[in-house]
């Protein structure tokens, strides 16, 4: 007998005004209980994504993932997303960087500055179009150590 999960993709965001854009578009339908922080599941019933408001900083984020990585049960089905994105405003801080420009790692870098593996990619980038009318999609690399200029308590990211 095979078992059921649910792997919806779950979106997080710090704040609820980081995801208020978003949840015009997918809206709120349910609530999942037991999460460390405000979590629902949105969007139309052939499209439902879990999304994550974690609250500002690394310990939040890291209770959200914590939680979510244990695969959570909801109706005892658990939960186990295909996929995780992190999405807010944090580019808002580089002046080259516009409302709707897409930033996408093409290496991981953690905490103790080791690169992570990275992970063959169907998406190009230099070719790629982006997702919609009004975006750009910047990519960042560490290179020489240094990302693309975004810093976050003094890491590159």
């Amino acid at each position: 007998m095979n078992e059921i999960t649910i792997t919806d993709p779950c979106v997080l965001f710090a704040l609820r005004r980081e995801a208020r854009g978003f949840l015009q578009e997918f809206r709120p339908q349910e609530r999942f209980p037991g999460a460390p922080c405000r979590a629902r599941f949105c969007g139309p019933e052939w499209l439902t994504v879990l999304v994550l408001e974690t609250g500002i900083g690394q310990k939040r984020t890291e209770e959200a993932l914590g939680w979510l990585l244990a695969k959570p049960v909801f109706v005892n089905v658990p939960y186990q997303p295909k996929v995780v994105i992190s999405c807010g405003f944090a580019g808002a801080l580089q002046p080259d960087l516009q409302v709707g420009d897409l930033i996408l790692a093409t290496e991981v870098i953690d905490t103790l500055a080791a690169t992570l593996e990275k992970r063959p990619s169907a998406h190009n980038p230099s070719t790629d179009r982006p997702p919609g009318p009004k975006a750009r999609i910047r990519t960042t690399s560490s290179g020489s150590g240094r990302g693309h200029g975004i810093r976050h308590r003094g890491l590159d990211l």
